[in-house]
């Protein structure tokens, strides 16, 4: 079995179709010999290992985004080199939030194009040669420099998409372009620590030109959804057709079940993610200030509940700066934020999702019901203390 089956399996809590074998007969000294085996080479991984990689990855159980356009694709080999053929926009699309248009139109760059963002390291050797020469003749070379940053920032993103054997050059068409257009590089946010692309040289050219960064940030922690929405489509789309083939053959099919109802505390390490839900079931009344409702913050792990904040029970969540607050406050127990989010689906709609998602958390959103499990208990405390939600 495959270790993407082995994933897939473990992930769904299914078992996985039997593995196709192929036959082949010998003659040797006369005597005619079968041997029958896998169809392609078997690698061997231990169950611990699959265990510690499904992990990594829980959050394919709760991702199930929809299968992309090829418009929407952020790179797709057959129709990159039909759009530099056709001499289209188009074909710059994939680098525009890494570099300037103007400069990825340079003549120089145009080869290094040719295989989009699984050629950055060759966009920013090229990119290195003119920043050589323009400092040379000591001319500016700015924007040069935050171009180089870029491709380098491309180059890494690209080289993380690698998945279970998968190679990025297929997995960038997974990658909602929609997704990566919005980013913003900046350079004084995410510096050069986390950039394993830069060279030393690199460096020290943009220490020299902007200073000292204030932090340093991989691509992934401040935009974690768009490897992770790719590697989910990815998985979910290899199942699919995986049930359609097994289907055709009369085997058995994995179960493409809503994964949620699978979340439990023990699948998640303390500070791994957290959820963010409504404390109170009815609206807490109060004679001076009217109704509000308490929301809070809780750790999946542990389920302990990491802050909380109140909100207008007309207002649909907390405001910026409440959540800011929560955030805050729940930061302040380990020092961290979490990779992931959990929020109710229908609730919390705009102000929570973006605090979370700019502060470099993934925001996944599950049915209420299936986040019962964690906050049940809390909520039934609560409800204990405070009975109909009226406060004096």
């Amino acid at each position: 079995m495959s270790h993407f089956d082995k994933l897939i399996s473990k992930l769904t809590a299914s078992t996985p179709a039997p593995a196709p074998t192929r036959t082949q007969s010998h003659s040797i000294g006369g005597i005619e010999v079968t041997i029958t085996g896998p169809a392609g080479p078997a690698v061997q991984v231990s169950d611990a290992e699959i265990a510690e990689r499904a992990r990594e990855h829980s959050f394919v159980l709760t991702t199930d985004p929809p299968a992309l356009k090829t418009a929407d694709q952020w790179w797709n080999e057959d129709t990159h080199k039909r759009r530099r053929r056709e001499g289209s926009e188009k074909a710059y699309a994939w680098v525009l939030p890494f570099l300037p248009l103007e400069i990825a139109k340079l003549e120089r760059l145009q080869a290094a194009q040719e295989w989009g963002p699984h050629g950055a390291g060759a966009i920013a050797k090229e990119l290195r040669a003119l920043i050589r020469e323009r400092r040379k003749s000591k001319e500016p070379h700015q924007e040069l420099l935050l171009s180089l940053y870029g491709a380098c920032v491309a180059a890494d993103l690209s080289a993380s998409l690698k998945f279970e054997g998968t190679q990025p050059h297929y997995m960038a068409r997974f990658v909602d372009i929609n997704e990566v257009q919005p980013v913003k590089l900046d350079y004084a946010t995410m510096g050069y620590q986390c950039i394993e692309s830069l060279s030393k040289t690199d460096v020290k050219w943009l220490v020299e030109a902007f200073g000292e960064p204030a932090e340093h940030q991989s691509f992934d922690a401040l935009w974690p959804h768009i490897r992770r929405n790719a590697v989910a489509r990815y998985c979910w789309g290899e199942l699919r057709s995986k049930n359609d083939s097994a289907k055709s053959l009369g085997w058995p099919q994995q179960a493409s079940q809503n994964s949620a109802a699978m979340l439990h505390p023990k699948q998640f390490k303390v500070n791994e993610a957290w959820l963010v839900f409504k404390l109170n079931e009815l609206p807490i009344r109060t004679e001076l200030e009217g109704d509000f409702n308490c929301i809070a913050l809780m750790d999946a792990a542990s389920c302990f509940i990491l802050g909380n904040t109140f909100a207008p029970a007309g207002e649909a969540e907390p405001s910026k700066i409440a959540v800011r607050q929560l955030l805050k406050e729940a930061k302040a127990h380990k020092r961290q934020l979490p990779k992931t989010l959990f929020i109710p689906s229908g609730q919390f709609n705009s102000i929570a999702p973006a605090e979370a998602e700019r502060q470099g958390i993934a925001v996944v959103r599950v049915p209420e019901d299936q986040l019962l499990v964690f906050i049940g208990e809390a909520r039934e405390s609560f409800k204990e203390h405070f009975g109909g939600g009226s406060v004096q």
